[in-house]
């Protein structure tokens, strides 16, 4: 959902909210108002008539692309089948991501809380699960690390360069993601001077970022 173009940043807000609340209650089948989500994802109690026409637009294409099943829709409930919200993680591609973080991303003020979203999501699912990071003989971790340099996230999301600098500002203030930024420069196979990319990940893993980028610069 988060790389394809069929569906807006409006449908992946939704796909969270939903995926929340039937994870937790452990219902497939939901009664569910666009005010709901709204609430759910800004926890303000008063909601604007454009988020809720976001709402909207995110579940029709939802529904629209089969990732959830309207049975019926009643006085702005919509009925829903959310079956196919279960994934099998032994085959599917995905990222994960706690609510908690949606929540604070919705948080931030003065920008565009759906695209945010949708960047962070795919930031974080460019963290590499074959870097297993040592700390020393015993603790290790992977999962925890990214090494994509700005320019090829933004090619690869389609986000620019000055949104991703802007986001990545409101992601660290709100301590969803930490950066390691490098200093130092390396010459290339072609002679070309470079600086080394900077590390980056979740800012629960800082340890592991910090000791990475050190090695890596070693």
């Amino acid at each position: 959902i988060t790389h394809s173009p069929t569906f807006s940043n409006y449908s992946i807000a939704v796909y969270s909210a939903l995926k929340m609340i039937t994870s937790t209650n452990g219902m497939k089948k939901q009664c569910i108002t666009p005010y709901q989500i709204a609430y759910l994802l800004t926890g303000n109690e008063v909601q604007s008539k454009h988020t809720i026409n976001y709402i909207k637009c995110g579940l029709d294409e939802l529904i629209k692309e089969n990732v959830i099943m309207k049975t019926n829709e009643i006085q702005k409930h919509y009925l829903l089948d959310c079956s196919n919200l279960w994934i099998d993680t032994e085959k599917d591609k995905f990222t994960i991501i706690t609510f908690h973080e949606v929540e604070e991303i919705f948080k931030v003020e003065n920008t565009n809380n759906f695209l945010l979203l949708k960047y962070f999501i795919f930031l974080i699912g460019t963290i590499n699960s074959k870097i297993d990071v040592w700390i020393d003989a015993y603790q290790h971790k992977n999962r925890v690390v990214g090494t994509l340099t700005i320019d090829k996230i933004s090619e690869l999301s389609g986000i620019s360069v000055r949104s991703i600098i802007e986001y990545n500002k409101f992601l660290e203030q709100r301590e969803l993601i930490y950066i390691h930024r490098q200093n130092d420069f390396i010459i290339d196979s072609k002679n070309n001077v470079k600086q080394l990319p900077n590390v980056y990940g979740r800012s629960c893993d800082k340890l592991y970022i910090d000791s990475f980028a050190e090695n890596q610069k070693k």
